[in-house]
């Protein structure tokens, strides 16, 4: 094979070389796109965990609204708040009841 036809060859091989680097690698390229799409699948789970989320906050301020006993339920849980006709005993920490 003549030396020029050799050169060209290894300058054609260079090129294309460099081209499919370039697609894979490049600010368009393969790698990039599967970041993209394994971003976007992380996107919408995430988007998934909060309309899941959503939703039960949103069962929750309806029953806040219109369920008395579910408001009680909350006020008597989370505030610790009793009746009047109730008496609270308090143990300190530590000390065991007596069975």
């Amino acid at each position: 094979m003549p030396r020029v036809l050799r050169f060209w060859a290894l300058v054609g091989g260079f090129l294309v070389a460099g081209f499919v680097i370039t697609a894979l690698f490049g600010t368009g390229g393969v790698a990039r796109h599967e970041r993209l799409k394994q971003e976007l699948r992380d996107l919408e789970a995430r988007n998934q965990r909060l309309e899941a989320e959503n939703r039960r906050l949103t069962q929750e301020v309806q029953a806040l609204r219109h369920d008395e006993r579910y408001l009680e339920h909350v006020i008597r849980d989370e505030l610790g708040w009793v009746s009047a006709d109730e008496m609270v005993v308090i143990f300190p920490e530590g000390q065991q009841q007596a069975e």
